[in-house]
Parts: C-alpha cells; structure tokens; sequence
C-alpha cells in the first residue's frame, strides 16, 4: 500500500467534489490516499501539515488545472492561492535537488484539469487521464508492470454519500471523544495490534481520528458489533447518532 498525497488548486465545488472522489477511489484500491479534505483544520496550522505530508507520502500526485499551474509557477495575486504556491515550491526544490529526476511525482487529468496545465517540469513525464488510466496510474503506485485491467481496477465515480461516512465519522470522534480515550477503546477490541498502528496522541485531534477510521475500515472492525457496542457503552447519551453512523457501515 503507498501513502499518496494529492496537491490541487480549489478551483470550484465541483473541481474539489472530482478531486474527494480520486482520493477516496485509491482508498478502495488499498492506497492510503492524504487529502486536504480529510483534515478540517490541524492544530500545527496548513503550512506544516502540507510540509509533513510531502515528506512522508510515497507519492505526489498533483491536479494541474489553469489556476493550479499559476500558482505553481508563483504566478498568482500576492494572498492568493498560498496552499499551491507553498507545495510547488517545496516540490520544485526536490526536483532541483534530484537533478529533474521526478521520482514519485506525476499528474493526474481530473475536474478541470488539463494536459496544457502540466507544469514544465513534468511534461516529459506520463500525465493519466481518470477514467481511462485507471489501471496504469494503479500498477504505477504499485510498482508494478502494467496488467490486463480487471474489474476492481477500473475508474469509477463513488457516490458522494457513500463516502460521507469517513468524514462524518471522524468529526463523531473529534467531537465525543479525546485521544486518550479512543486509545483506551482501542486496546478493547478484538484486533490487539490496533493500538499500535495508531500515531499516538502527539498528533492534532483531527489527524488521529482520520487514522483511526482508516486503521478500523482496514481491519474490518467497522463491520462488526464490538466497536458500536464500545461507543454506545461509552456515550450513551449519543446513541441515536451511534446507531446511525453504524448502519452507514454495515
């Protein structure tokens, strides 16, 4: 499984609506996909949250759209469009240092993304196009050689609302629970390494929770009772919502 940060301009709803849906199909597809929209606001602020997660994915994968490519090239209104300004200079630094040499770093056609918005850094490098690239940027993320696509493979839009239940669950956790405790109920379930697979309560609040619903949907404890009894045990008072949030992932 690769860590897969994804840099993109908030062009429109709709460019940001196209952009959630790339990040969440990796996600069906084993990757672990790190997205501006999975984190409402971390406590170390954007310009060190971005810095840390550039280093620490495996890949970039970047949206090039005309307001994208602007701000890339440092181009934009001064106060404008700093997240981009700020990931494309840290990115073309590690080009420079890697003498052009674009290791891990490519880009991907979606929303209003286009070929002619490619930075010139990357031109000389494949650019895939969703919906039709699918299996290559799947066996490029793998390492893999490309293969005959089969079904999983394949690109397709997830419905909106059926991955609202990520979102709608982390912001559950951030707002009934501190980080010490949902360790706590971690170390209570059936799967004992859990725990160990968390990032610990160093972290903000918001990114520990993100962690913990990948960490509960990748061990298939979000399909079982074990973890809603826990919840309803602990917060009684909320169960309606417990209850709720427990169907969307059954």
């Amino acid at each position: 499984m690769a860590r897969v940060f994804i840099s993109y301009s908030h062009d429109s709803d709709d460019h940001r609506q196209a952009v959630r849906e790339l990040a969440d199909w990796l996600r069906t597809q084993g990757h672990e996909s790190r997205l501006d929209q999975y984190v409402p606001d971390p406590d170390e602020g954007w310009p060190r949250w971005m810095k840390r997660e550039l280093a620490a994915s495996d890949f970039v994968l970047m949206v090039p759209t005309a307001t994208y490519r602007r701000r890339w090239d440092g181009l934009e209104e001064p106060g404008k469009g700093l997240g981009v300004t700020w990931e494309g200079l840290v990115l073309t630094n590690r080009l420079y240092e890697a003498g052009g040499v674009a290791k891990g770093m490519r880009c991907v056609l979606v929303g209003s993304a286009a070929r002619e918005h490619v930075p010139d850094e990357l031109k000389g490098h494949t650019s895939f196009a969703m919906y039709d690239d699918g299996d290559r940027l799947l066996s490029y993320l793998g390492g893999r050689a490309p293969a005959v696509p089969t079904a999983a493979a394949v690109w397709t839009r997830p419905r909106a609302e059926a991955w609202d239940r990520y979102r709608l669950l982390e912001r559950f956790l951030v707002d009934a629970f501190p980080v010490w405790e949902l360790e706590q109920i971690a170390s209570w379930l059936p799967d004992k390494g859990l725990r160990h697979a968390l990032p610990g309560g160093s972290v903000p609040p918001a990114h520990f929770a993100h962690e913990y619903v990948c960490r509960l949907d990748e061990r298939g404890l979000l399909a079982g009772p074990e973890l809603w009894e826990l919840l309803r045990e602990k917060r009684d008072r909320r169960v309606d919502e417990i209850e709720a949030l427990e169907l969307a992932w059954r």
